[in-house]
């Protein structure tokens, strides 16, 4: 399966929706009951979350934790504020769903590592991604 684009870089005087790919947008809109959205697994193809976890505990322990978040959440702006160029940013990619926002990263001068596992492997994979995450908090 592939990853859902979801995972954003700074958007200042955006919202999730503005930056979000139309096909997965309209696809939320029209899954809203009540102003909700699902709960996030369910934006998934049936079985992803389980198959991204792995561990069948885990993954039911998760699962159960979500609930539906307002759309009115994902259409809030972010503040208009740039980034402050004072303060330290880093990417770490967990999928090559995620390649763009890792480039734009780079591309602003931001240390970024590249693994490739999943959208979910800070559950998965704790111990591999905690070395991710050190290896760029030295590298800031």
């Amino acid at each position: 399966h592939d990853a859902l684009p979801i995972s954003l870089l700074p958007h200042p005087g955006r919202s999730w929706v503005e930056t979000a790919p139309a096909g997965l947008k309209d696809r939320l809109r029209a899954s809203v009951n009540k102003g909700r959205l699902p709960p996030w697994h369910k934006w998934w193809p049936e079985g992803a979350i389980a198959a991204m976890i792995g561990a069948p505990e885990l993954s039911a322990k998760f699962i159960g934790e979500l609930s539906g978040v307002p759309l009115g959440y994902l259409e809030e702006r972010a503040p208009p504020d740039a980034m402050p160029v004072s303060v330290s940013c880093a990417y770490l990619r967990l999928s090559e769903g995620y390649r763009d926002e890792a480039d734009q990263a780079e591309a602003m001068g931001w240390p970024v590592k590249r693994l490739a596992l999943n959208h979910l492997a800070m559950l998965s994979e704790p111990e591999i991604v905690f070395a991710g995450i050190e290896e760029l908090l030295l590298r800031c």
